[in-house]
C-alpha cells in the first residue's frame, strides 16, 4: 500500500533490519498525534507525518538506529565525559523534582 493518510503506517515507513534480517520494527508516520511517544505497539516508533518524510530524505541505507528509554536520554550519542544536550522538558521536570524535594 502506498504511503498516505489511509495507510496505517502513515506517509512513510522505514523498516529496521539487523544485518539482512527484518526486525519487524518500523519508524513511521501516524495520523494520531496522541500515539507519538507512547508504547502503543510492540516496537514501532511513530512520528508526525512531516517528520518521517524529512527523516526519509536524510537517512542513508544501513544507517545505525539507536533507540533509548527516556531515562537513557543522550546515552551513546555523545563522547564520553561530555554532557548530553538536555531537552527543555527534561530540564523542567528536573527543576520541578528539585522544588518538590526542597
Amino acid at each position: 500500500m502506498e504511503g498516505g493518510l489511509q495507510n496505517p503506517l502513515g506517509a512513510r515507513a522505514l523498516y529496521i533490519h539487523q544485518g539482512k534480517r527484518d526486525t519487524l520494527y518500523r519508524i513511521h508516520g501516524t495520523a494520531n498525534p496522541a500515539a507519538i511517544g507512547q508504547a502503543t505497539t510492540a516496537g514501532c516508533i511513530r512520528l508526525f507525518q512531516q517528520d518521517v518524510i524529512e527523516l526519509e530524505k536524510l537517512y542513508k541505507p544501513g544507517a545505525r538506529v539507536v533507540v533509548l528509554k527516556k531515562n537513557e536520554q543522550g546515552k551513546g550519542t555523545v563522547p564520553p565525559g561530555q554532557e548530553p544536550i538536555r531537552s527543555a522538558q527534561s530540564v523542567a521536570e528536573e527543576t520541578a523534582d528539585t522544588a518538590q524535594d526542597g
